[in-house]
This record gives structure tokens, C-alpha cells and sequence, in this order.
């Protein structure tokens, strides 16, 4: 059975009730997988789901830091200007 990324087959997102990702063992972070984590944040707050991103360390802590601060502004930023009639940038 085929299905897309960033979907479960039926059988088993009906059975999951939590996501957690311990970071522990990992020592680097590339913005390809920050844009991962925070897309799978906002995929189980979709439906419903817990999502916990747990001890990331040095470097990894202080790009997840950084990065979550700057995705919470752009999102923040867009709903104001959605909010305002602003059409978002192309891009």
C-alpha cells in the first residue's frame, strides 16, 4: 500500500497517541532537519497528537533555540499581516 509523506496509513496513525524525539546522541543539526521537526510539531498539533522534542545538547540546543524563536516570528508576522489584508510574499 502506497501513501505520501507526512501522512500515516489509517491503521497506524489511529494508534498513535504521542510523538518524542530525544535528541541526545545527536552533536549536529542542518536546517533541513530543523524544517523536519517543526513540520512534524505542526502535523501532529493537526491532529491532535503530542509532540516532544526532548535533551538536545550544545550546538543542537542553540540552532533549536534560534530556530524556534525565528519560526514562531515569521509565523507570528504572517498572521498579522494575514490579519491585515497583506498578501504574503511570494517565495
Amino acid at each position: 500500500m502506497s501513501w505520501s509523506a507526512g501522512r500515516a496509513p489509517p491503521s497506524a496513525a489511529a494508534h498513535v497517541r504521542g510523538v518524542l524525539i530525544d535528541l541526545h546522541a545527536v552533536r549536529f543539526l542542518e536546517s533541513t532537519s530543523v524544517g523536519v521537526l517543526v513540520g512534524g510539531r505542526r502535523l501532529a498539533e493537526d491532529r491532535g497528537i503530542g509532540y516532544r522534542v526532548v535533551n538536545p545538547e550544545g550546538v543542537v540546543r542553540y540552532v533549536l533555540e534560534t530556530a524556534v524563536s525565528w519560526t514562531t516570528y515569521v509565523a507570528s508576522h504572517q498572521a498579522d499581516r494575514a490579519e491585515r489584508g497583506v498578501p504574503r510574499a511570494a517565495g
